[in-house]
Parts: structure tokens; C-alpha cells; sequence
């Protein structure tokens, strides 16, 4: 495997978060393969070229492998920029079909040098879509602990599928913070997508100016850059803020535009929110 900095890093990880599997210190594993336990943190951390026979001790000991497959490496961030696409797009079913091939080749990924963003990419689809949230919070409260070793980019997206967990449980406050915690690292171009979900955790906890200050910027963005989906959804949570606070006249102005944009493009989901919330008012009624 050529020797970079990057491959040092996910070295790194792969025998801190398989120690921590294991439940070993430091001490423990040194002491289990004969090495310094000095010398494993400065691994862990990627400070460390490893040798050949210190990197067999340390995977001996912790019942691990690693693949170094160039095709694969390709083939995977092909592919997971796909299914990154497809989810902000709102394109479930295209990504679940994307992500399931991905996972033909998850023992080999699971040990490679596309571990961590293979794990992040499957835990977005997953969050995304609520199912296996007992595998999410499993999975993330392990990178948690590793948070200080990713790249500003991963721990972006680790707090954005803990914010996208937290929201799903209903843990509003806890949503709220770590939305914003993800809002302060990573790439700016991905700031809409996590505002959007801060958004629905303001409206769960009746915080409305903020919902709606920030909700008339990124429905602006989303229509910008023609993610016109989005754009409708963040529409409907200010049909929310509206309905909650009785203005009638601002929600059935907010619902027949979504309407029409769902008749036209066959957005059953869409239609439906709308004429749930005007059936809503006209039961307040």
C-alpha cells in the first residue's frame, strides 16, 4: 500500500475504534502484542509509519485485515457521490439501490482505507430514511469517541446523522445543538441541506422566528440551485409555522403553490401534505 497521510490516518482509526470494540486501553493492547502503548497512540493518531511487523502484532491482536483495492477505492467514491446526490435530491430509492451495491463489498470496505466514509455514507441513507436507527446510534456513538481523528468533512457528516437520529427520536433540543455543531465544520455547500432539518427541529420546539428567518434563506438556495424538491419541503414547514400560529391565509397561499408544483410533477407526498393541512384548518375551523 503506497504510504500517504491519508492511509496513516484510516490506520489510525481502523485500530482505535477495533481496540475500543474490544474494550482494551492502550496499555492493555500493548502489553496483549509487545509494543509500547506510546508507540500504538501515535499510530492511532496517523503521527506514525507503522513497520510491517508491528502492523501484523497489532492486527493479530485485534482479529483484523485490511484490503487495498485501487478498482474498489474507485468504484466506491463513484458511486458514493451518487448516493450523496440522490438523497439531497430526495431520490431514496435510486440511493438504497446505489447503497446495495455498495454493500456486496462491505467486508472488504469495512478494512480498507474508504472505511470511515463508507460508514458515513450508509449511516446518512439509513438516517435519511429512519430504518436501522438501533445500527446508526451503535455505529456513531463509536466515531463520537473518535471524533478529534476525521477529517473536518467526516465529523460534519457524523453530526449530521446524530442530528438526523436525535430528530427522528424526538430529542429536539439535543437535534438542535448538534445541527449547529455540524453547521461549524465541513464544506459550506452542504449547509443548506443540514439547515433544513435544523429548521424542523425549531418548529418542533415552537421557535418560529428563528425557523422562519432561516427557512426564507435556503428555500432561496434550494430554488438557486434547482433542488426544487427541497425548496417545496422547506415551503410546507413554513405552512407549518404559519398554521401553528392561525394564520389560515398564509398556509392555503403556501399549500396551492406546493400543490401545483406536485400535480406537475406527480409528487403524491407533496399533494398529500397539503390537503392535510388544509383538512387541519378547515377541522380547527
Amino acid at each position: 500500500m503506497p504510504v500517504t497521510k491519508e492511509n496513516n490516518r484510516v490506520l489510525g482509526i481502523l485500530i482505535r475504534s477495533n481496540r475500543i470494540r474490544k474494550g482494551y486501553s492502550l496499555r492493555e493492547l500493548g502489553q496483549r502484542a509487545n509494543i509500547s502503548h506510546t508507540l500504538i497512540s501515535n499510530i492511532e493518531k496517523g503521527q506514525l509509519i507503522p513497520s510491517n511487523e508491528t502492523l501484523r502484532d497489532l492486527f493479530k491482536e485485534l482479529d483484523l485485515k485490511f484490503y487495498d483495492d485501487i478498482e474498489l477505492h474507485r468504484e466506491f467514491m463513484r458511486k458514493s457521490k451518487q448516493i450523496y446526490t440522490r438523497i439531497f435530491n430526495y431520490d431514496y430509492a435510486e440511493a438504497g439501490i446505489l447503497l446495495e451495491k455498495l454493500r456486496k463489498f462491505e467486508e472488504k470496505l469495512m478494512f480498507s482505507i474508504d472505511v470511515v466514509d463508507y460508514v458515513l455514507v450508509k449511516g446518512f441513507y439509513y438516517a435519511s430514511v429512519q430504518v436501522k436507527l438501533k445500527e446508526i446510534n451503535d455505529a456513531f456513538q463509536l466515531y463520537g469517541k473518535m471524533i478529534d481523528f476525521l477529517t473536518e468533512d467526516q465529523q460534519q457528516m457524523v453530526y449530521f446523522i446524530q442530528g438526523l437520529y436525535q430528530l427522528t427520536k424526538e430529542y429536539y433540543n439535543s437535534a438542535t445543538a448538534t445541527f449547529h455543531r455540524a453547521l461549524s465544520l465541513g464544506k459550506r455547500d452542504r449547509d443548506v441541506f443540514i439547515q433544513q432539518y435544523l429548521v424542523q427541529t425549531l418548529v418542533k420546539q415552537y421557535k418560529f422566528i428563528d425557523a422562519y428567518r432561516i427557512s426564507s434563506v435556503i428555500i432561496k438556495e434550494f430554488e438557486d440551485r434547482t433542488i426544487y424538491i427541497r425548496a417545496m419541503k422547506t415551503k410546507l414547514l413554513q405552512a407549518g409555522i404559519f398554521y401553528h400560529i392561525a394564520k389560515n391565509e398564509e398556509v392555503y397561499e403556501i399549500t396551492s403553490s406546493v400543490e401545483g408544483f406536485a400535480r406537475k410533477y406527480n409528487m403524491i407526498e407533496l399533494y398529500e401534505e397539503c390537503i392535510l393541512f388544509r383538512t387541519k384548518i378547515d377541522i380547527r375551523n
